[in-house]
């Protein structure tokens, strides 16, 4: 069966284990920032567009507060012209023409009697000043129905086209009353809304969104196609039928459906409900492009993150425990030539270090087994020797070594001290040659100290303009966080301003009904007057004054409510404006405050880097004084590697001088080894 070599990798094993939970970390943490992000947008929206459906609404509402405001001054005016058998039509036609002035929007005023207008009791009058004809009957229109049931309150018809203008309109109607509290009449007024459907596109915000204006039956009082008003109705056309009662309410409503998101606010005083649709592809377009950005970036950090920790574990993990695995490999083969790394202060130093005891030990244990043998083999020998020597040389005593193995060894010895010599010189030279490379490296080892020198002083100037730019960066701060603050403080004055101006309109719509009012009991007083005859004429001079001077005080009102107005519009766009510069103001203290925090970061990490430039010189320092002396150590080997290569030469002489002896010796020993031999004959014979 075939061994299956295939090995698992630990720091393949670990960098995915970091890897996984990197990206199980980073898509959590996505999955809960666009979870937030989504319903963040949401909510902003759903502000946005309360916001604008309730300003709309506002403005609708003061529409119908100028009308209703109308229909009653009006009622209260005529009911002066008015009894319960009769009724000054003239004068009334005239107030209505008069009233008829104030409002654009409403383009036809008219009071009927309470009984058919044709009947011997009855009266109409119109503005306009055209009569219908004999069959029209006021007690069946819409709008005195509703004066009717509504017992002296303002009443509004549903939404229609009129007859003889065909323009959407409504009509706006009331009871008359006398001092008494009878009715004897209905005032109404009939009002253009063609204007509303540029009064509701106003409040659209968004491409793609759409605002209607709805009656009470869900049927479209505003749309963008003329031919739907009154027409169709908006729960039919969007399918949104279980959402009726909750949109007609007149409350507040948000819902997303389907593929909309529906906001529905009702008109207050009225019992129409305006409707914003927003298509979620819209709503979300802006949101899904910033996710996709958000997404490629997740994907470039993750991309990042994975080179990063592929790199760190590769350099920090793969390499060192390879290099270990290499050098325990070597150590199995009895290779202590080989090279280990001992630097790192963690675990892989542990190992690197131990990896190197065992290499120191195990060389040690074997160098000792070597020389051990080497004692062993040698004891041996010198007992045999000793054997033969005592065996064949008992007759001589203190003649126990061998001439010939002392000519040997001094021939021996005499390679020996030239090999010895040779080695000399090769270390005389090795020596010179480090000298000069211990002073090459005392002069690098200045230029460094010197060039981290220069380098903590172009630190240190760089922290100084760091420090005084920071400085300067606080001051701008605070003078930008000051001028937010008077900005604001600018903006609450011209709330205040604001509520003022609003303050003078009333007041100022107040004079303007008191003068309309006086210029009505004015033209009623020429009234009496006249018909006083002549003991009514001073007072009909009177009246006439009295009116002229109600009449220039309503030009009056009116130049000053346009004045207001103006002036309203003013401090609204100075608000828009400053609003805008608080806005910049902003944007600018946020943008100093990041850039204070990056000169903080720089000041850090220049102070670090100062520190570490200090350590850096310190180390350099140490290396240069290790270098002297290693320079004041190298010069005296140098000049002991000089004496011993003198004492060699020296050696060598003598040695010369010895071989010469052991010639001699050795003739001398041959005539003993004779003298010897032929004893040994001698006692052999």
């Amino acid at each position: 069966m075939k061994q299956n070599n295939f090995k698992t990798s630990i720091t393949a094993k670990v960098a995915a284990l970091c890897l996984s939970i990197t990206i199980v970390s980073v898509l959590v943490i996505s999955i809960v920032f666009i979870s937030t992000l989504r319903s963040t947008w949401i909510e902003k929206d759903i502000a946005r567009s309360h916001e604008s459906l309730t300003t709309l609404s506002t403005e609708i509402h003061d529409h119908f507060h100028d009308w209703d405001h109308l229909v009653s001054y009006g009622a209260a005016a005529a009911s002066f012209f008015i009894t319960p058998y009769s009724a000054d039509t003239a004068n009334i036609e005239r107030l209505l023409v008069h009233f008829n002035s104030f409002v654009p929007d409403v383009f036809k005023m008219y009071a009927t009697s309470l009984v058919h207008w044709n009947d011997p009791d009855g009266w109409a009058v119109f503005s306009d000043g055209n009569m219908r004809e004999s069959g029209w009957d006021n007690t069946q229109r819409p709008w005195f129905t509703a004066a009717m049931q509504g017992r002296g309150n303002l009443a509004h018809t549903e939404p229609y086209v009129d007859y003889f203008t065909g323009l959407l309109c409504i009509t706006v109607s009331r009871i008359i009353q006398d001092d008494s509290g009878r009715s004897v009449g209905v005032m109404a007024a009939d009002v253009k809304l063609d204007f509303l459907a540029d009064l509701v596109k106003s409040g659209i915000y968004m491409q793609g969104q759409e605002i209607y204006l709805l009656t009470a039956d869900g049927v479209f009082v505003t749309h963008p196609d003329p031919a739907a008003v009154l027409s169709r109705n908006f729960f039919t056309d969007y399918g949104f039928a279980e959402y009726r009662s909750a949109i007609l309410s007149g409350q507040n409503f948000f819902v997303m459906a389907s593929d909309m998101l529906i906001f529905s606010e009702g008109v207050e005083g009225t019992d129409w409900v305006l409707v914003s649709v927003i298509p979620t592809r819209v709503e979300f377009a802006e949101l899904n492009a910033v996710l996709r950005r958000l997404a490629l970036l997740i994907l470039g950090l993750l991309a990042a993150a994975t080179i990063v920790a592929v790199t760190f574990n590769y350099r920090t993990l793969t390499i060192p425990i390879c290099k270990i695995k290499d050098a325990a490999h070597s150590l199995s083969e009895m290779d202590f030539t080989v090279a280990i790394e001992a630097s790192r202060r963690d675990e892989i130093g542990d190992m690197q270090k131990a990896i190197l005891r065992i290499r120191d030990n195990l060389k040690d244990s074997i160098t000792a087994v070597q020389n051990a043998n080497a004692h062993l083999a040698l004891a041996k020998k010198s007992e045999k020797i000793n054997d033969v020597v005592q065996g064949s040389m008992s007759v001589m005593e203190g003649m126990i070594s061998d001439i010939n193995g002392v000519n040997d060894n001094v021939n021996s010895q005499k390679e020996s001290i030239q090999k010895a010599s040779h080695s000399v010189d090769e270390i005389f030279t090795s020596v010179d040659s480090f000298r000069k490379t211990v002073m090459d490296q005392s002069s690098l080892v200045s230029e460094s100290s010197h060039a981290v020198e220069k380098m903590i002083a172009n630190i240190s100037t760089v922290r100084t303009t760091a420090d005084d730019t920071r400085q300067t960066m606080d001051i701008l701060g605070k003078s930008s966080d000051f001028g937010r603050r008077m900005l604001l403080q600018l903006l609450d004055e011209l709330g205040n301003v604001a509520k003022q101006s609003s303050s003078l309109q009333v007041a100022n719509k107040t004079i303007s009904d008191i003068a309309a009012q006086t210029n009505i009991l004015a033209m009623n007083a020429a009234i009496e007057a006249a018909h006083a005859g002549e003991a009514g004429r001073g007072f009909a001079v009177v009246a006439g004054e009295v009116r002229k001077l109600a009449e220039l005080s309503s030009k009056e009102s009116e130049a000053v409510s346009k004045e207001i107005q103006k002036m309203g519009k003013i401090i609204a766009h100075i608000g828009t404006v400053s609003q805008e510069t608080s806005q910049a103001m902003d944007t600018i203290f946020k943008g100093v405050s990041d850039v204070n925090t990056s000169f903080k970061t720089i000041d850090g990490s220049i102070r670090e880097q100062a520190e570490e430039g200090v350590q850096v010189l310190d180390a350099l320092k140490t290396v240069q004084n290790i270098t002297v002396r290693v320079k004041s150590d190298t010069e005296t080997i140098y000049t002991q590697s000089n004496a011993i290569h003198t004492e060699v030469e020296k050696l060598q002489k003598v040695s010369q001088m010895v071989n010469n002896g052991v010639g001699s010796v050795r003739s001398a020993s041959g005539e003993i080894s004779s003298f010897l031999q032929n004893v040994k004959s001698l006692s052999s014979s």
